[in-house]
C-alpha cells in the first residue's frame, strides 16, 4: 500500500508541475485551483464520515504542493508554507467537515436512519467526534440551539484558533523563521501572493522562510559562524533584514521603492521590513511594486558578486 501511495503521490505532483507550468505567471486562482478544485477534493471524499486522526501522507502532499505554488526548495520548513497560504492542516479540515456532519444529523427525525450514527454513543463514530468537540472546549449541546450558518462560523473561528495556536507553537522551534516571526503572525494568505510575476513570489517566498540566496543561509553548509557570514559590499551579516532595508548596495533601489509605496525613510524598521517582505496589506499596484523591489535588488547583487569572481 505505502508503493502504490508513493507511485500516486509521484504522478499527482508531476501532473501538478505541467499544469502550473504552463501559465508563467498564473494568476492568484490559477496557483491554486489544480490543488483546491481538483486533487485536494479526492483526499476529502467522504472524510466526515471515515476520517479519524492523523493521515500523514496527505499532508506531506499538501506540504508539498504548497512548496510548488510558492517556488521553494524541498527543505523549506513546513510552518513557512503552510502559514504563507493560510492552510490548515488537513486533519483539521476533516474535522470541521465532521462537525458540519453533526449538526445536519441533530436535525433529524429520530425515526430516520442516518440518525442511528449520532444515537450510538459508543460507536466510533461518535467517540472520536466527541473528542473533536472537547480540543474546541464544545458540547453536542452547542450545535442545537443555533443556525447552520451560525453553527458554520462558530466551529471556524474555534478551529481557526487552534490551527494558528498549533502554528504559532511550531514556529517558534524554527531558527531559521527568526526573520518571519518578525512580520508573520496570523495564518492566513499572505499579500505578496497577489504579485503576478511567479519568480517575484517565490524570490520573496525564500526570503521570508529563511531558505534563500544571502550568506546568513550559504554560510550555514559552509560551516561558518553567524558573525562569518557577512555581506560583501557592508562587511555586516547578510540576513533578510540587511538585504531588505541595510545594505547600502540597494539604496537606490530601495528609496525608489518606498516612495513609490508613500512610505517615509523615517518609517520605523519593523512596518518597513513587514513591508517589503510583503506581509502588509497592500493592493495589486503596491504588490507590483514590492515585486520590482526584489527582482532588482536580486540582479544587483548577482551583477556584484559576479564582479567579485
Amino acid at each position: 500500500m505505502e508503493t502504490v501511495w508513493r507511485l500516486v503521490n509521484i504522478n499527482i505532483l508531476i501532473w501538478f508541475d505541467i499544469n502550473l507550468n504552463c501559465l508563467q505567471n498564473p494568476p492568484n486562482s490559477g496557483m491554486y485551483q489544480p490543488w483546491e478544485v481538483l486533487i485536494r477534493p479526492v483526499l476529502e471524499y467522504a472524510a466526515e464520515i471515515w476520517a479519524e486522526g492523523p493521515w500523514e501522507e496527505a499532508e506531506k502532499l499538501q506540504r508539498e504542493m504548497g512548496r510548488r505554488i510558492l517556488g521553494v526548495p524541498v527543505h523549506t520548513a513546513n510552518e513557512s508554507v503552510l502559514g504563507d497560504l493560510g492552510w490548515w492542516e488537513l486533519k483539521a479540515r476533516r474535522d470541521k467537515a465532521r462537525l458540519k456532519l453533526l449538526k445536519r444529523l441533530i436535525e433529524l427525525n429520530e425515526d430516520e436512519y442516518a440518525r442511528r450514527l449520532i444515537n450510538d454513543q459508543d460507536s466510533n463514530w461518535r467517540i472520536y467526534t466527541n473528542n473533536v468537540l472537547r480540543t474546541l472546549a464544545l458540547d453536542v449541546t452547542d450545535s442545537r440551539y443555533i443556525t447552520d450558518h451560525e453553527w458554520k462560523i462558530l466551529i471556524t473561528k474555534k478551529m481557526q484558533n487552534k490551527e494558528e495556536e498549533r502554528w504559532r507553537i511550531k514556529l517558534l522551534s524554527k531558527s531559521k523563521l527568526r526573520t518571519y516571526r518578525r512580520v508573520k503572525t496570523k495564518l492566513r494568505l499572505e499579500p505578496y501572493l497577489k504579485c503576478k510575476s511567479r519568480l517575484a513570489r517565490s524570490l520573496l517566498a525564500k526570503l521570508r522562510s529563511g531558505t534563500n540566496f544571502l550568506r546568513i543561509e550559504s554560510g550555514r553548509y559552509d560551516g561558518e559562524t553567524i558573525e562569518q557570514r557577512s555581506c560583501y559590499w557592508c562587511n555586516e551579516v547578510e540576513d533578510e533584514e540587511h538585504f531588505l532595508l541595510n545594505c547600502e548596495l540597494y539604496d537606490d533601489i530601495r528609496r525608489n521603492t518606498l516612495e513609490n509605496l508613500a512610505l517615509s525613510e523615517e518609517l520605523d524598521k519593523s512596518k518597513k521590513l513587514k513591508y517589503l517582505m510583503g506581509s502588509a496589506k497592500v493592493d495589486e499596484i503596491a504588490a507590483a511594486t514590492i515585486a520590482q523591489h526584489v527582482l532588482k535588488s536580486k540582479k544587483m547583487r548577482d551583477r556584484f558578486m559576479e564582479l567579485l569572481h
